[in-house]
């Protein structure tokens, strides 16, 4: 975990300082995202989940590396991003914590299908456009 989330804040550092314009404040994103992903991981060890250990290293290492081109592409949207993310791995601790037995969910996927066509399906309705 700690080398994926060095890979991350390494890749921000070069990005933030061949910047000509640097934000201070910019080292929060990626600051407020590795806490994140360092609370799921210890919550994960303290509630003894059966939750892959090598996925979560992975995925780390892909969000801050995404992060990372995000504020260099686009800075205001960088900072919903994190929030996003944040929101997203809170969501999925309440999950591991409150729902240890998703299996017992197994026997919903056509509900849930339908729950994720539909949300998908409305941001082709109400969805912003980009540029």
């Amino acid at each position: 975990m700690r080398y994926a989330i060095f890979l991350g804040i390494f890749a921000f550092a070069v990005v933030y300082w061949v910047q000509e314009a640097r934000e201070p404040l910019a080292w929060l994103l990626p600051l407020a995202v590795s806490t994140a992903l360092w609370s799921i991981h210890l919550a994960l060890i303290y509630l003894e989940s059966r939750a892959d250990e090598l996925i979560l290293p992975l995925v780390a290492a892909i969000l801050l590396l995404s992060l990372t081109t995000l504020y260099r592409l686009d800075r205001p949207c960088a900072f919903w991003q994190v929030l996003w993310t944040i929101l997203g791995l809170g969501l999925a601790l309440m999950e591991q914590a409150f729902l240890p037995a998703v299996r017992e969910l197994r026997s919903w996927w056509p509900w849930f299908l339908a729950l994720s066509i539909s949300f998908l399906f409305s941001t082709l309705l109400w969805g912003v456009e980009a540029g």
